[in-house]
């Protein structure tokens, strides 16, 4: 499950060849890039994280509200039991 305010971290732009001006200074757009870069695969982590830890917690209660059986594909041919279960058609 994804929430409206928990967006995805966007990665940040990438400096153009021309913005770096090759004279040495600092701070240089290429190192700052890099550290931009860090802080966004940081926060992409955090967020995928906090993404899976909604989806599990949902998943739990789907389980505990329908039994087992909710996860039975519906391909899967019934046991004996669940056959004495339904109504016959005749």
């Amino acid at each position: 499950m994804r929430y409206a305010n928990d967006p995805k971290p966007e990665p940040p732009d990438k400096p153009l060849p021309g913005d770096c001006c090759d004279t040495g200074c600092a701070p240089c757009v290429l190192d700052a890039y890099a550290d931009a870069m860090q802080a966004y695969r940081t926060a992409l982590r955090q967020w995928q994280d906090r993404q899976s830890q909604a989806i599990a917690p949902a998943s739990q209660r789907l389980v505990e509200r329908s039994g087992p059986a909710a996860l039975q594909h519906p391909d899967q041919h019934p046991t004996e039991e669940d056959h004495s279960e339904r109504p016959r058609i005749r």
